[in-house]
């Protein structure tokens, strides 16, 4: 079992999550709605935009760590769909998505 008190001996900024499936689906939400939920802002429209634009475009090459795959670029913490050709998966440039160690994912389109 996972003892959130243990310390993690595998580093990455994104590790060490720890919550329940209906708050991570709330956070989901949050994003999707653009940083708003039941009623309260918790990130502006500008941090969204920034999250979710990619930030790299071409300035790295994919490589065995790159996970999301050709085709994508990077936010902030978000893998970014740049084409529709090139990505290993179904979808559409503008996307955005987030997957963890543990397969995690989520998957989001402005348009959606």
């Amino acid at each position: 079992m996972f003892d959130p008190r243990m310390p993690r001996k595998f580093e990455s900024g994104g590790a060490g999550l720890v919550s329940t499936a209906q708050d991570y689906a709330r956070f989901a939400q949050m994003l999707a709605n653009g940083g708003s939920l039941d009623g309260r802002r918790y990130l502006s429209p500008r941090t969204i935009e920034s999250m979710t634009a990619d930030h790299v475009a071409n300035g790295i090459a994919p490589g065995s760590l790159y996970l999301p795959g050709a085709g994508y670029g990077f936010g902030l913490g978000f893998a970014v769909r740049r084409t529709a050709g090139e990505a290993p998966s179904v979808g559409s440039p503008g996307e955005y998505n987030v997957s963890s160690l543990s397969s995690a994912s989520i998957k989001w389109h402005a348009e959606w």
